[in-house]
């Protein structure tokens, strides 16, 4: 291993991590996890990560902490390099979650603002957050970025290992509520059983909706099709 060979393996963080579940229709698997990575389910939201390093102080262990992809940054400069970020200055979203990796301490972190998508072209709009052991889905809960995506490409259930769909009872609400620590798999819909969480839940949407700066997807311009590229992905206006 060339860190090794170097000799810089004992004075390095490995970290290795995702910003999503994995998209099925493309051979992922987030099972048992309910959803992909076009929906706001579990397996759309729950993302996987190792961090390893001699020198830590509590290995080969679990972590289950709640963290979103923002504390990242705060984690790594002040809990792994040691550098102070003003908070006035830069306006952070994320934590330092160094404390709760290395020792498995209770995160700082207590929400996660999953998704604020308004209505547009017809889609009905979509919001989601995780407060404590609750998440409230709010309008539809997949594809918000693509609504004609559904089916394989967007399932409302759960992607078995062998790419079976098993699709949940129809119903017509759209008001989502699941406790994730007793339900992770997201199989009970207890929204009418907890008006009052729900009602807590959609306040704190609603705090997040007060200063939200809608970004509505452009029209599709086909002048950036890749195969205009060479089949590559890239920058196609001056």
């Amino acid at each position: 291993m060339l860190l090794k060979d170097k000799g810089l393996l004992d004075d390095t963080i490995i970290i290795f991590t995702t910003d999503n579940g994995g998209q099925t229709a493309t051979g992922s698997s987030n099972w048992p996890l309910r959803g992909n990575k076009a929906t706001v389910f579990e397996g759309g939201v729950r993302g996987t990560a190792f961090v390893w390093g001699s020198k830590l102080p509590k290995l080969n262990y679990d972590n289950i902490q709640l963290m979103h992809a923002s504390d990242w940054l705060p984690t790594i400069v002040e809990g792994i390099a040691g550098l102070e970020l003003d908070e006035k200055k830069w306006a952070l979203d994320g934590y330092n979650m160094w404390p709760s990796i290395t020792t498995n301490n209770e995160s700082p972190r207590k929400e996660i603002l999953l998704n604020l998508d308004p209505p547009h072209h017809g889609f009905v709009g979509q919001a989601a957050i995780r407060v404590g052991d609750w998440k409230l889905i709010a309008g539809c809960p997949n594809c918000s970025f693509a609504p004609a995506h559904k089916g394989d490409k967007c399932p409302d259930g759960w992607v078995h290992l062998d790419q079976s769909i098993e699709l949940p009872p129809y119903t017509p609400s759209l008001t989502w509520l699941f406790n994730i620590t007793a339900d992770p798999n997201e199989r009970n819909n207890v929204a009418d059983m907890y008006p009052e969480v729900v009602k807590q839940l959609k306040e704190r949407i609603e705090f997040y909706n007060s200063t939200h700066i809608s970004q509505l997807p452009p029209p599709f311009d086909p002048k950036c099709n890749p195969s205009n590229f060479g089949g590559v992905w890239t920058p196609w206006l001056d």
